[in-house]
């Protein structure tokens, strides 16, 4: 599939503030609310760091298949190239920094996989 020009119009977030935005580097704190997730991905070559600040979310991926629940104060990272799923797996919204880079970032939409759990 072809990189999405703004990810922003591919799913809701309850707040969404992009912190730093360079041509190798996004930061963005993102607050999902209980029934709010960020749909199956991948980016071409940057990596996805999570760190959760309040909340819970939960972090699936795929080749190999994983999932991954990250609480409040943890970290978690996933390699560029490699598809995944956010969602947020607590009753109160779950507020986190996503860091993204260094490279070219982009953002790939991709059809949820009949193998993977949403």
């Amino acid at each position: 599939m072809k990189a999405a020009r703004n990810p922003s119009d591919l799913y809701t977030a309850q707040r969404r503030i992009r912190h730093i935005e360079k041509a190798d580097f996004h930061l963005t704190e993102l607050r999902l609310a209980q029934d709010q997730y960020i749909p199956w991905h991948q980016h071409t070559a940057t990596s996805d760091t999570f760190y959760v600040l309040e909340g819970s979310i939960r972090v699936s991926l795929l080749d190999p298949a994983e999932t991954q629940d990250v609480a409040s104060g943890k970290t978690f990272a996933v390699d560029g190239g490699r598809p995944h799923f956010v969602t947020n797996v607590g009753t109160a919204p779950s507020t986190f920094l996503l860091l993204q880079g260094l490279g070219k970032v982009d953002f790939v939409p991709l059809a949820s996989p009949a193998s993977a759990r949403e």
